[in-house]
């Protein structure tokens, strides 16, 4: 909230360098919303983190009990994919809110007791956003995940989202499930790195 403040520029300066900076002060003048702002801040550290660094991140967000504001966030960067997917399952574990396997990524007090179902499952959301964003693409399982690493969802999700794609033939793969050993329980054939995903246009 104190980003623009001048008495802020040398700090904010510091930690961003000045260009981007100046550009993060900018784009906030024509923002009212606290939660644009904030999405607009994580966005440009996680960017810098890549571009400067080549390192992926992940935030988690901490909430206060009056008003639901923000406290502070964790930002979490690496340059493993594999750190990074653990390090997703367990910002997934300690989130206060989670579907199908889907979490927030933030803890927020509020959120104990009953709470409204939604609408659509985060499953859906997952699936959704496959389709859409590889839409005519063929790719193995480890690529998807190696592309999809600044999102919140884990390897976990995106396959239960492929298998589930893969059920209803809205995409297709190779090997094909029955050449696929069943996964523990044998309800599902697994999804290894290597299996191949073509998406339709």
């Amino acid at each position: 909230m104190k980003i623009s403040y001048e008495v802020m520029n040398e700090s904010v300066n510091d930690f961003f360098e000045t260009r981007r900076a100046n550009q993060i002060r900018e784009e906030i003048r024509s923002m009212s919303s606290p939660q644009q702002r904030e999405q607009l801040i994580l966005a440009a550290v996680k960017r810098a983190l890549l571009e400067e660094v080549r390192a992926h991140s992940l935030t988690f967000g901490f909430r206060t009990r009056e008003g639901g504001g923000t406290s502070h966030h964790l930002v979490y960067a690496t340059k493993n994919l594999r750190a990074l997917n653990q390090m997703k399952r367990i910002y997934t574990k300690a989130s206060s809110d989670k579907a199908d396997g889907v979490g927030s990524l933030d803890y927020d007090p509020r959120d104990s007791g009953p709470r409204t179902l939604s609408l659509f499952s985060a499953l859906d959301e997952v699936r959704q956003r496959l389709l859409q964003v590889f839409a005519g693409r063929t790719l193995t399982f480890d690529e998807l995940i190696s592309k999809e690493a600044g999102t919140r969802f884990t390897e976990t999700v995106y396959r239960n989202a492929l298998l589930g794609l893969e059920g209803e033939a809205r995409v297709t793969m190779s090997p094909v499930a029955q050449q696929r050993r069943l996964r523990p329980g044998g309800e599902r054939r697994s999804l290894p790195g290597a299996t191949s995903i073509t998406f339709p246009p």
